[in-house]
């Protein structure tokens, strides 16, 4: 009977988190810029899966079910999955660092890593510049780590 009323509880706070959290990344959702949105909709989502399993765990747990080859099994599976997406991760922090702080933007004359072209595309995970031979796909974790030389644009004379 104990374990029963725990469980529930446990229940209970794991769906209210769920749904606060929920709302807040709503509300983050809302004011981000729409380039943003799509990726930042995919983080939500895998953060809120994440609780989700969070709860699970400890649900199990609190009904008297043994979690520790559970917990362990995940953690093996999580070294290895942030293992293999090293990359991916460093673009994905790289465009956002590159989003927020934008040190230049769509339409500047810019050339990182010796590549140098009109930026018509930064998306999370790699910056499109444009030249007279075509696009140019540069990684963000690149343009994050190298130096980005920016072109002032000459304006007419009158």
């Amino acid at each position: 009977m104990k374990e029963l009323l725990i469980s529930l509880v446990v229940f209970a706070v794991v769906f209210f988190l769920h749904r606060k959290v929920k709302s807040i990344s709503e509300s983050v959702y809302s004011k981000l810029d729409p380039e943003v949105r799509g990726y930042a909709s995919v983080l939500f989502s895998i953060f809120n899966i994440a609780l989700l399993a969070l709860g699970v765990i400890v649900w199990l747990g609190a009904i008297g079910i043994d979690v520790t080859s559970v917990l362990t099994g995940l953690g093996l599976l999580g070294f290895a999955v942030g293992f293999a997406l090293k990359d991916v991760v460093s673009n994905l922090i790289s465009g956002i660092m590159i989003l927020v702080f934008k040190p230049f933007k769509v339409g500047d004359l810019v050339e990182v890593k010796g590549f140098k072209g009109k930026v018509s595309l930064i998306n999370l995970r790699y910056t499109e510049l444009e030249d007279e031979k075509g696009k140019i796909l540069i990684p963000n974790s690149v343009v994050f780590k190298e130096a980005v030389r920016l072109f002032e644009k000459k304006s007419p004379q009158a």
